[in-house]
């Protein structure tokens, strides 16, 4: 069977679980507090009997105020970290994305105001307003230099870019459930002059990503889908 290879132009399903391993261990200290929030969250976790049939389609969920979809993650140290990705609001014809990484290291909040065009072509993505917080400070980045931090939050809206058609298909099981006939792929993400290959599995039930799963190749760190949902999701920011 062969899979489709995708360079860092576009990452697709795992990218940025895999950017995520890259920085995860970059020399950051473990907070006592954190490290203890994130082991209670990992240790909370169940897996669910339900099972989601094969897909009716190849296109992706339309994005929608109140989605969200939360994933366990292992760097290749075996680092545990729960990542949300939602969508928190709606503002001048765009979406407020939100990706809360909770780690032993700390939380870190990247928030995007996004007008999304084609979901298959990134360069229809506009980036109207940009926030990141990392130990526990809010930069917020203007319309006027949002161009300038294009390196900060393109990955993170590749994560979005939805090319399903034509892929082979696989069931995956993770602890949010079973799914029937994932589209497979195998991405290459670039960062920081460092770079990881993963075999992803996504499903157009899971809504923004559609991610299932992911498995490093040359890396062993992983991502799993635990638990999703169409509405409820609130931003990590004030």
């Amino acid at each position: 069977m062969e899979w489709e290879s995708v360079s860092s132009t576009y990452p697709g399903r795992g990218a940025l679980a895999a950017v995520f391993a890259l920085v995860a261990g970059c020399g950051a200290s473990i907070d006592a507090a954190a490290k203890s929030d994130v082991d209670r969250q990992m240790a909370a976790i169940k897996n669910r009997d339900q099972a989601y049939e094969a897909p009716a389609s190849d296109e992706p969920r339309p994005l929608a105020v109140g989605q969200w979809a939360r994933y366990r993650m292992r760097d290749e140290d075996g680092n545990p970290s729960i990542v949300t990705y939602k969508i928190v609001g709606q503002e001048q014809g765009a979406h407020w994305y939100e990706v809360e990484q909770q780690s032993y290291h700390g939380e870190h909040v990247t928030l995007i105001l996004v007008k999304i065009g084609d979901r298959n072509d990134p360069a229809s993505f506009d980036v109207l307003q940009f926030k990141m917080k990392t130990d526990g400070q809010v930069q917020e980045y203007p319309s006027e230099v949002v161009g300038m931090m294009k390196s900060m939050w393109k990955p993170v809206l590749d994560n979005l870019v939805i090319r399903w058609k034509g892929l082979p298909q696989e069931n995956a099981k993770v602890p949010a459930g079973s799914f029937a006939s994932c589209y497979r792929r195998k991405t290459t993400v670039s960062f920081a002059g460092m770079s990881r290959t993963s075999d992803s599995w996504a499903h157009p039930d899971v809504p923004l990503s559609g991610a299932v799963k992911s498995v490093g190749v040359d890396k062993p760190f992983s991502m799993e889908l635990v638990a999703f949902g169409e509405t409820g999701a609130r931003s990590a920011l004030p």
